[in-house]
Formats: C-alpha cells, structure tokens, sequence
C-alpha cells in the first residue's frame, strides 16, 4: 500500500540532497550539494505531520508558513509553493542555504524530536525557489501604484536589499548606495562559494533593478552630504565591529586620543609596570614569603596583639578570683 501524501514519516525516512563527488568538487569551488529532483523534493515534503501547532514555523524568525508551502510542494503546486514561501521572505534561496535549519525550523520540527527524522525544510525552500527561478515563476516588481515620496537605503547588504524590495513593492522610489563595487554585503564578500553561489544574489540584485531600484556602487556616505529625500533607512553591515556599551570600554579609546594629542595620561589609565623582576623561581618564592610574613605583622600590630594573644595593659583575671571579689546580692532584710 502507498504512503498517503501527508503523514508519511513513518514510512519514509529521512534523505538529504546528495553532496557531489569528491573529484568534482575538488575542480572548483561551487556548491557542495546537488539540487533535489522533482520526486526526491515531492517526497521529503509529504514527510510534515501537518501539526496543528506548528513549530517550525513559530521557531523561524522570518514566521515562513513552512506547512504550508510542503503540503503543496507533496501535491506538486510549485508555482503556488512558491507564491506562499514568498510572501514572508525576500530571499528564500538563500535562507534555504545558509540559514542554520538545525538550531531553528527543522530543530523545533516534532517527528525530529519523536525520533524519525526532521523535515528536510532547507534543502525543500532551496528547490522551489531554484525552480521558481529556472521557469520564469520570479518577475520583476511591479507596483500598484507609484508614490511621490523617495527613499535612501545605505548599505546594499541582505537587510538594505530587502528593504529595498519592500519599499519598492509599496510604490516608493528607492535609490540604494553601497561602498564597494558590488551589491550584496555579506553574502558577497562574506560567504564563500561553496555555501552560496555570488549569482545566486546578483540576480536578485538584478530583479531589484528591473523593477525600478537605483543602485549607486562605489559611494560612501559620510563626509559626502546627501540630497534631500523624505526618508533615510542606514544598514551598517557586518564590515565594522559594534562597540561594547558597558562601563570602562572606551578607556583604549581614549588613550589613543590622549597620545595622539601628547597629553599626560590620568593615573588610573597608565599602564602598570611591575617594580621589581624577580630573576629566578628562588628570589620570587623569598619575595612572596617575605610580603607574606609582613602583612601579617602588619594586620597583629593594627589590632594590638601581642604574640601571647594579649593586648597590651589588660590584666586577665582568673575566674576564682574574679568570683570572690564580684558583688553578691541579698534579700532584704524583714523589719
């Protein structure tokens, strides 16, 4: 008997896309798994137990509707798969490569954690959108209506490309300026090759360009004012470090500056130097013993003992005597 369409974890296990051969890959520097074909991918999405609460969906931080878009990758609608996958995310390509699935959507996967086996939803997301791509289902954006309004996006990275995308859908006219020679932040300069693909992000960057999305490579604001527009969205990147917000961590900062201008730096900021190298083992084991046996002479003299355990000019009385001279009290006398 065949499997249902859903619900078919239990008969069908677990199956990743395969990696390419060995030989192949040591050629070139391209992506080191293969794409599902169409049975392998209807296969591994008829695997989703169609939770009523879904978990991966509330474990992804885009909110993807990932039952969804399998039950109709299990039913072979992928144009509609696609439409529903797109809906919440700008890139679901590349979300279906290097987004960590383990820590998110398939680790919060319920047949994972009952023991048969995640949903393989990356390598699932990464086939629909190929496909969607392959057969023409990506068109360019194309607003329903064009608003006045304009707006600057600096850095062309995932998040200043996805705003762009959304600005764009809306109507707005959006010009995106970028550093360096190329768009795409991270994803370009930061990820290697074999983990995602540079075309894979330019022609995203391209879709953004046919549908109206000025790109301005090569710019770096700062010092260069730019002309005025209603709106200013800034996306730092990856490229600069962040700075630390607690208390003390502008002090190398600081010092830098207070050398730079020659100034005398406060005590607490100098640099420490020891006072005395001790030159062997030997002569740092006596120094130690030494600071040792003065501090604590130091802490008897400043409590006032004596080597007895004394302090000085108190008489200890001995108990019998102490009793014989204490006071004793008497009824008084009836008269």
């Amino acid at each position: 008997m065949a499997p249902p369409r859903m619900l078919s974890f239990v008969a069908v296990p677990q199956e990743t896309p395969e990696k390419r051969d060995v030989d192949t890959r040591a050629r070139d520097f391209h992506e080191i798994y293969a794409d599902y074909i169409e049975a392998k991918a209807k296969e591994q999405s008829s695997r989703c137990s169609q939770c009523g609460v879904p978990f991966c969906q509330s474990h992804c931080p885009l909110g993807n509707n990932i039952p969804d878009w399998l039950m109709l990758t299990a039913a072979g609608r992928l144009e509609e798969a696609y439409e529903v996958s797109a809906a919440t995310s700008n890139m679901p390509e590349v979300c279906g490569r290097i987004c960590p699935q383990d820590r998110l959507c398939e680790g919060g996967c319920v047949i994972e954690q009952s023991g048969h086996g995640t949903v393989t939803i990356g390598a699932v997301e990464r086939y629909i959108t190929d496909t969607a791509w392959e057969r023409g289902w990506v068109a360019p954006i194309k607003p329903a209506r064009e608003l006045k309004q304009s707006v600057a996006i600096i850095g062309a990275g995932p998040a200043g490309l996805s705003a762009a995308d959304q600005l764009r859908s809306a109507g707005y006219k959006v010009t995106v300026y970028d550093r360096h020679d190329r768009a795409g932040g991270l994803l370009i300069y930061g990820i290697p090759n074999f983990k995602l693909e540079k075309e894979i992000v330019e022609r995203r960057t391209q879709r953004l360009i046919a549908g109206g999305v000025k790109f301005k490579l090569n710019t770096e604001i700062g010092p260069r004012p730019l002309p005025r527009r209603p709106a200013l969205e800034t996306r730092r990147g990856a490229h600069r470090h962040r700075r630390l917000q607690g208390q003390g961590a502008d002090r190398p900062r600081r010092r830098r500056q207070r050398r730079a201008s020659g100034a005398r730096l406060p005590h607490h900021l100098q640099p420490r130097r020891p006072r005395r190298t001790a030159r062997s083992l030997r002569q740092r084991a006596a120094q130690r013993c030494g600071q040792a046996r003065r501090r604590h002479r130091r802490r008897r003299h400043r409590h006032g003992l004596r080597p007895h355990g004394r302090a000085p000019g108190r008489e200890v009385r001995h108990p019998a005597s102490t009793a014989a001279t204490a006071p004793t009290c008497r009824a008084p006398s009836a008269k």
